[in-house]
């Protein structure tokens, strides 16, 4: 895809004197694309990958531009669902082809210094408004995807600010100074875009959607160091999950668990586990409040089965 000539100037939310260029990659960035994947980038990159992305007309490879330095890069490949990693083949419902376009993110990143100036969220947004406009012999494209660290909290916060999903967890997926690490992939569904659907999706959907109203006000009552980073859905589903625990007494017992606080990063694997039975859903971090407690199958009260998890 040719757009070495586009060029866009946005503004910085804390920086405006500092003019960014938006601009797609070229030839010449091959130097100052590397410079940027060691500043940003746990992983080691081969010297024909960044000769690739700089020259390769299948990706969509678009920079920040400050000068003569590249302060952020995203880089991203539409491919069919096909021709994604067998892994990644269930990020569509089962009605969609296999020759369904979808798009990969290879690469978000921005600088440490440039960082909290929105530069990202421009990058995203420009690859979006694309991703909504064009239109292949197969279709519009359908889901846009990519793979985190888990243990990358920043990131993870970002795309759930932007409405990514996230789809699953897969272990050992990176292999970073000698070990391996965990992903997750997260999705964004668009032009008619459905996931996987089941029970428990369904079930988390209508949660969600029924207590989102009460989530400003448990946020207020509970913010600080209780909730200090939780998202509406979250805090929905948190609301109900104790919910359950008083109504279902009988079922709960009394139980110390790891000192921790829930964050935006494990509180939708926390419920999870609660109730859904997710054996990944816990961290080391877990639900601090004056009094400890863990929930103690929960599920029997959704499923009508019984089983000890704790």
């Amino acid at each position: 895809m040719d757009g070495t000539s586009s060029s866009f100037i946005i503004d910085l939310d804390n920086h405006e004197e500092d003019e960014v260029h938006m601009r797609y990659l070229c030839m010449e960035d091959v130097s100052e694309v590397k410079k940027l994947y060691a500043d940003v980038f746990p992983l080691e990159y081969p010297d024909h990958w960044f000769e690739h992305v700089s020259r390769s007309q299948s990706l969509w490879s678009m920079a920040a531009v400050c000068g003569q330095s590249i302060v952020g890069i995203l880089v991203a490949e539409v491919r069919m669902l096909m021709d994604c990693h067998p892994e990644d083949h269930g990020i569509l419902a089962k009605s969609f082809s296999l020759d369904t376009p979808v798009c990969y993110i290879l690469s978000l990143g921005v600088r440490k210094s440039w960082r909290r100036k929105n530069i990202a969220s421009k990058l995203l947004s420009h690859l979006l408004s694309y991703l909504r406009n064009i239109m292949s012999p197969s279709g519009p494209v359908r889901c846009l995807f990519l793979h985190v660290l888990v243990s990358n909290v920043g990131a993870i916060k970002f795309y759930e600010h932007w409405d990514f999903r996230r789809h699953c967890r897969l272990k050992d997926y990176y292999y970073i100074n000698g070990e391996y690490q965990d992903s997750f992939t997260y999705t964004f569904y668009m032009n008619g875009g459905l996931p996987n659907w089941s029970l428990k999706n369904l079930f988390a959907s209508m949660v969600s959607s029924l207590t989102i109203p009460c989530a400003s006000f448990f946020r207020r009552i509970f913010g600080g160091n209780l909730l200090p980073f939780i998202r509406c859905d979250n805090v929905a589903l948190v609301f109900f999950a104790y919910f359950a625990k008083i109504t279902c007494r009988h079922f709960l017992k009394q139980r110390t668990v790891l000192n921790g606080k829930i964050n935006a990063t494990n509180t939708s694997r926390l419920i999870e586990q609660l109730i859904f039975g997710n054996d990944d859903a816990f961290g080391e971090n877990c639900f601090n409040t004056s009094t400890y407690f863990c929930f103690y199958d929960v599920r029997l009260w959704f499923w009508g089965y019984c089983t000890t998890q704790f």
